[in-house]
């Protein structure tokens, strides 16, 4: 399996993620950032992909009504080439400009979790490329204001990355950027990050772990629910079958008030053997679950779970943002 999570080298990398693009001027909605030089080495790939989102951020103006937190989201870039196809790369750059957006505490991305499960409800698959009527459909039953587009086009030894940020409400294009991207280097980069997630997998790690499948899946708080409530009951079920055993202990040595005792033992043994049944339903519901709501069979989750800081300006000093995904 591909390693899914990016080692030392990784994490400083993605902490470093903005230089070799030229800013977008914010006065310019539809200005371009490029830069001439391909980005070849792992940080530099993951450093364009930053300064792909600081440019489209940069783009963006607030309205009244927007809130103080805008979602932001991002669709499967398109392209025509069969390498960046095969090696997950319209999946892979995406999440890594969603990953960049989180560092600026403006923003919110949403989950590919998430969006996945939007997809599935409009029958389209994680690597549909839909047209604009459908992106604002999309963004609006995810909950976001904004959305990421963009393309991945070959041009030699190098892929050419466009991104544009589009107001979800109007379709409008608030701005956009291009940077230049080594392929073999991009596509080692998805060695590393994407793996490959199907159903069976899931359903598996549910059967072995109440929760785990979600988790793996991308769903953690689903999964964490599963795995809490599964928890309660079986520490119920433990605690009622060793009062039972006690209330037994009790009756075997008692000569007065015996039926009494029996009866405590008996009500405690039932309520050990409900709570355990309660369990085997929550554990075969949570197999299911983990299952259907699993990614289509071959369907790639990009793993980048990390913690992320960023020094925050405010007025009369500054303050640190934690970012992270676990």
């Amino acid at each position: 399996m591909a390693a899914s999570r990016i080692g030392l080298t990784g994490v400083s990398a993605l902490l470093g993620f903005v230089a070799a693009l030229t800013n977008a001027e914010a006065a310019d909605p539809a200005v371009v950032a490029r830069t001439g030089e391909p980005a070849r080495t792992r940080a530099e790939i993951l450093e364009r992909a930053r300064t792909l989102a600081t440019a489209l951020a940069a783009s963006y103006q607030a309205r009244p009504g927007d809130g103080q937190l805008r979602r932001v989201a991002a669709m499967t870039f398109d392209t025509s080439d069969d390498q960046a196809r095969k090696s997950r790369l319209d999946q892979l750059v995406p999440e890594l400009i969603l990953g960049a957006f989180a560092r600026d505490p403006r923003f919110s991305p949403v989950e590919r979790a998430r969006m996945n499960d939007v997809l599935r409800e409009l029958k389209l698959p994680s690597e549909a490329r839909v047209d604009p009527a459908t992106v604002a459909q999309v963004g609006r039953l995810v909950g976001a204001q904004l959305i990421v587009l963009g393309s991945i086009s070959a041009a030699g030894p190098t892929y050419v990355v466009t991104a544009r940020l589009v107001r979800v409400e109007t379709g409008e294009v608030l701005g956009a950027a291009e940077g230049l991207v080594g392929r073999q280097g991009l596509v080692a980069l998805s060695e590393d990050l994407v793996e490959i997630k199907s159903p069976s997998g899931a359903a598996f790690r549910s059967a072995l772990l109440p929760g785990w499948g979600q988790v793996y899946s991308g769903r953690r708080w689903q999964g964490y629910a599963f795995l809490g409530t599964a928890a309660a009951l079986a520490t119920a079920g433990i605690a009622n079958y060793a009062i039972g055993r006690s209330r037994e202990s009790e009756y075997q040595k008692a000569t007065v008030d015996v039926a009494s005792k029996r009866e405590d033992a008996n009500t405690a043994y039932r309520n050990a053997n409900l709570f355990f049944w309660f369990l085997g339903g929550v554990w075969a519901a949570n197999v299911f679950d983990a299952y259907l709501s699993a990614p289509d069979s071959g369907s790639p989750v990009v793993d980048v779970d990390r913690i992320e800081t960023a020094l925050v300006p405010l007025p009369g000093g500054a303050a640190v943002s934690v970012r992270g995904r676990f």
